[in-house]
């Protein structure tokens, strides 16, 4: 699950140059949930991370994909809180 160098340059010209607004923003947004997997596999690749970076800022400077990813990242975050929380109260 990974993008070769091909797919990564075709997404960079394709998404790069697109101006989002607010009248695509599903469309966008099921752009960003098919392609995330890939981006971020492709963020850990030193041949790919600076173009997926570029990718990702885009997506990111999206009103709607960046407040779902900050929703993702609190509900984790207070789950996280949770199960610490119960393995601290609870006895091994």
């Amino acid at each position: 699950m990974k993008f070769e160098d091909t797919h990564l340059k075709i997404f960079e010209s394709i998404i790069l140059n697109q101006e989002f607004n607010d009248n695509d923003s599903d469309e966008w947004l099921q752009i960003y949930n098919d392609l995330k997997k890939y981006l971020f596999v492709s963020l850990s690749e030193e041949n790919f991370s600076d173009i997926a970076l570029e990718i990702c800022k885009k997506f990111f400077s999206f009103d709607k994909i960046i407040t779902i990813l900050l929703n993702v990242i609190h509900i984790n975050n207070i789950n996280n809180i949770f199960r610490t929380l119960l393995r601290a109260l609870l006895p091994q």
